[in-house]
Order: C-alpha cells, then sequence, then structure tokens
C-alpha cells in the first residue's frame, strides 16, 4: 500500500520540521521551495548566528507573545517545548551556548550548522526536497486540497502543510505570495504588516539622537502591550529589541487607519517617581545652579537630557528657579516620555511580519484548518508573531512539528 502524500510549501525552520515529523509518521513527504535553496532566513537570523529558542519553559515562552495570541500558541510549544529542541539538536551533534545566561545559539556560532540538521535529518527520512518550485495554485475539492501546482509541475496530495512565511526580508524568501493562494482557496488570512522593525517617529526630542543606546528602558503601548530590553535610537525614530517586540502591534494600528501611535518610554525603570524627585531635591538643596542635564547625566547620556530640557524649555533654567510644573513635567518624561510613531520600518527591513492565516480558523491543538479539511499551517504563515529572542524560530519548529504530526 502506497504511503499517503504529504505536500509541503516552504523549506524554512517550519517547513523543515514539518517533513520530518510527517516523515517520521510514516507519510511520503514532498517540500517545495520557492527560492534557488533552503533555509535563507534562518541562515541570517541572529545576525547568522542563529538565536534558536531560549531557557523558558513552553508556559512561561508563551506569556512572551502578545496577549491575544498566547493560548493558541501554547499547544505547540508544549508539544515541542524549547528544551525538547535544545535535546533535538544535542543528539544530532550541534552544541549550544547560553548569552546571558538566557539565548541559546550553536557554540559555532553558525546558523548553517543548524540548517544542517534540519535539512539532513529530512533528507534521511527520505523527504524530496524541490528548490526553484514556488506553488502557484492549489485545487479543492470537496474542502480538500487535492493538488498543487508548481510552475509546470503538479503534485498529488493527501495532506498539504503551508509553511510558507511572510513577507518580510523577500531575498531571504519572505513573499507573502501563498496567503493571496489559500485566500482564493476560501482560507481565511489576515493582512500582512511588518513586524520585529524599527519604528519611526517625528518626535522633535529623538532628532540628533542617532547611535545611542540605552540598555534597559521600558515601552509602552497599552496596559497589555509592554516591552522591556535594549533601545537604539536611529535619528528618525528607535529600534532595538524593545522597540522590535513592539513593533508588530504598532503596525496593525497604523494599517487600521491610525495616522500615529502612541509609546510611552519609562527611560529609568529601576527607579520610582519619588526616588527621582528626591534626587532632584537633594542635588537643588547641595547646588541649586547646576542645570537638570547635569544632574542626571550619570543615569543617561547627556544628548538625550538636553533634548528632553530642550523640548521642555527648561535647558538653562537652574534647579532652584524651577518651577514645580516644570520638575513634574521633566521627572513625567523620564518615567514617561511620549512617542508618537507615524511608521514602521519597510519590508525590506522587517525580520517578520503579523497577518497571514487567520488563527481563529486553525486548531490549535493540531494546526489544522477549519476551513479546508487537510490544510495544516505552520510558523510565519500563521498570524502570530513572536519578540526578539529565540522566540520566533522556537514556534516555527514547534508549529511544524505540531503540523506534521498531521493528528
Amino acid at each position: 500500500m502506497n504511503a499517503r502524500q504529504v505536500v509541503i510549501a516552504g523549506a524554512g525552520p517550519a517547513g523543515l520540521m514539518a517533513a520530518i515529523s510527517a516523515a517520521q509518521a510514516g507519510f511520503a513527504v514532498t517540500l517545495l521551495e520557492y527560492l534557488p535553496s533552503v533555509g535563507r532566513k534562518l541562515l541570517a537570523s541572529g545576525a547568522g548566528k542563529c538565536n534558536f529558542t531560549n531557557m523558558l519553559s513552553a508556559e512561561s515562552m508563551a506569556e512572551r507573545f502578545a496577549p491575544e495570541q498566547r493560548r493558541f500558541v501554547r499547544p505547540a510549544l508544549l508539544n515541542f517545548p524549547p528544551e525538547a529542541v535544545r535535546e533535538f539538536f544535542l543528539e544530532h551533534g550541534v552544541k549550544y551556548k547560553l548569552v546571558d545566561d538566557f539565548y541559546c545559539f550553536p557554540v559555532s556560532e553558525k546558523a548553517s550548522d543548524i540548517l544542517d540538521v534540519l535539512v539532513d535529518k529530512a533528507r534521511f527520512l527520505q523527504v524530496k526536497i524541490i528548490c526553484n518550485s514556488p506553488v502557484t495554485e492549489l485545487t479543492v475539492k470537496n474542502r480538500r486540497i487535492v493538488q498543487v501546482f508548481s510552475g509546470q509541475a503538479v503534485y498529488d496530495c493527501d495532506y498539504f502543510i503551508a509553511a510558507g512565511g511572510g513577507p518580510g526580508f523577500p531575498r531571504l524568501g519572505g513573499h507573502g505570495s501563498l496567503d493571496k493562494i489559500l485566500t482564493r482557496c476560501g482560507v481565511s488570512c489576515v493582512p500582512r504588516t511588518p513586524a520585529l522593525c524599527g519604528l519611526k517617529s517625528n518626535a522633535c526630542w529623538v532628532q540628533s539622537l542617532a547611535g545611542i543606546v540605552l540598555e534597559k528602558i521600558t515601552l509602552t503601548l497599552d496596559k497589555k502591550n509592554i516591552t522591556c530590553g535594549t533601545l537604539l535610537f536611529t535619528g528618525d525614530g528607535i529600534s532595538g529589541p524593545a522597540a522590535l517586540d513592539m513593533a508588530g502591534r504598532v503596525a496593525k494600528l497604523l494599517a487600521a487607519g491610525n495616522e500615529k501611535v502612541l509609546l510611552a518610554i519609562d527611560f529609568l525603570t529601576q527607579y520610582s517617581p519619588e526616588e527621582l524627585e528626591q534626587i532632584l531635591t537633594q542635588s537643588r538643596q547641595h547646588n541649586g545652579k547646576r542645570l537638570l542635564h547635569n544632574v542626571f547625566n550619570s543615569f543617561l547620556p547627556q544628548a538625550l537630557l538636553h533634548n528632553i530640557t530642550e523640548y521642555l524649555h527648561i535647558a538653562d533654567t537652574p534647579l532652584n528657579q524651577l518651577s514645580r510644573s516644570a520638575i513634574r513635567n521633566f521627572l513625567a518624561m523620564l518615567k514617561s516620555a511620549p512617542l508618537e510613531v507615524t511608521a514602521t520600518d519597510s519590508w525590506n527591513k522587517a525580520m517578520a511580519s503579523t497577518g497571514g492565516v487567520d488563527r481563529s480558523q486553525l486548531k490549535a491543538k493540531t494546526m489544522q484548518s477549519k476551513e479546508l479539511m487537510n490544510l495544516y499551517c505552520a510558523g510565519e504563515m500563521v498570524d502570530v508573531d513572536g519578540p526578539c529572542g529565540g522566540y520566533n524560530i522556537q514556534w516555527a519548529l514547534s508549529s511544524g512539528y505540531l503540523a506534521g504530526s498531521l493528528q
């Protein structure tokens, strides 16, 4: 009896892991890749070093995704958790090292080691990997995908796994073309927006700050969307992990018609407003002629402090001449500086995307479509985007593993 045929679109980490999982379950697997070679975006991840997971448990990792995504990502993460991913690569000869006692990288610092394991394992399991083969059309009968077209080639299939990714970094394989094909087949897809990218702002106080890095800040969009980490000023906005993690949420609001999205930056997360006010009071008692940006220059870069005081029109006002309202406004800027974001970086700089197959139309426990009976989805194909730090590759591997089990 011939094995049932599985066709997978997309040979990134999600597609490769789905192929491995399906082949281990006894299916005959064909893996179609749009580009001339597999895993190009994976090879570029982490500046080529590949932060493939981290040391969180599956439950804790799920809590780091956007609030509306947590319940959906949890089953896949529990099915193939971070510890299982680490063990999988160890068993196949890739040792890992920890950065900051948390982020997992191959000891070699080569993303190619991660990709080689996935490709070699798939080939060992007799997965047919065919490059330069974008999916161009699907034939659907009785709510099932029965044929997959790729150029002149036609593949009969019992199951189809969509792992084609999003439109970020087009030169590395991000085209998002599979969204349109699935939509024509009746699959609900959420419009794509950039994620894991820089944010643009016209706020006058961020101008001239290009290159300044703050190691620990808190960035707030609303009560549910708060990120912490390193912030980089770019001259026309912000970047760095804290901004990248927020980009997907901001992009969706901008796409919904908001001309500007307001963020708040806490520059001194380790101090309360009361503690900062006490520092000011003591400094004024000691030397009332000091300027504000000289009081806090051991806490924050001088250029940032100068821009803030210029923005508040108190740059040249000594401490002993500041009004109560001026002090309140200054402390408010340190703890909750308003930043109006007007745009995100382009797709060419977006490391991921929001949007894709609607989560509500997938069964979280299997990654199976509710609309087409033999369609399964994985990785960035789904409307899921995690923060920086190994979350997105872990999601790709976990969701690929679950989808490939074809439960």
